[in-house]
């Protein structure tokens, strides 16, 4: 008879919950015979034997090499959108996101910053809402600690709102 996998021969529970059997009929213990149980009587079984075909003996040579294949082609096209958006200059491209509004225009102003700060007479120092209505946080201290610095003033400095 023909060795099962999973199964008792002698009992017929067994037989009918496994409908496909398998044959390892080489000498590496290789399946290459494919069983199909087509009918049960009483003077014993009736089975469709087909040899199996090359890939569904190498299924998993198979899979192998489709993700190998999936991988690299993933990663090749990584790299050609990265260089055609570089080419393109898109690359650092900014978003108008999150900001909700724009913001003000850069200053074009060739002095030292510090020294526009110091003519201003005050520093600008953005803070939420809460705080500025509080008057108190660590926020303001730091706003305070750095005016203090730049001029000589922990309150020279103007509290704008960024909410």
């Amino acid at each position: 008879g023909m060795p099962q996998n999973g199964g008792d021969s002698t009992s017929s529970v067994g037989r009918r919950a496994m409908s496909t059997l398998f044959a390892h009929v080489s000498a590496t213990g290789e399946t290459l015979i494919q069983a199909t149980l087509v009918e049960e009587a009483d003077q014993g079984e009736v089975v469709m034997a087909e040899p199996l075909s090359y890939f569904a003996r190498n299924w998993k040579i198979g899979t192998c090499v489709i993700i190998f294949l999936g991988g690299t082609l993933a990663v090749l096209l990584t790299l050609f959108i990265n260089q055609e958006v570089g080419e393109l200059g898109y690359k650092s491209v900014p978003s108008e996101y999150p900001s909700s509004s724009p913001s003000a225009p850069p200053s074009f102003d060739p002095r030292p910053t510090l020294e526009i700060v110091q003519e201003r007479g005050g520093v600008l120092c953005g803070l939420r809402n809460e705080t500025l209505k509080s008057g108190m946080g660590p926020h303001l201290d730091l706003c305070r600690a750095v005016a203090a610095v730049l001029l000589g003033n922990p309150d020279s400095f103007v509290g704008v709102s960024v909410r």
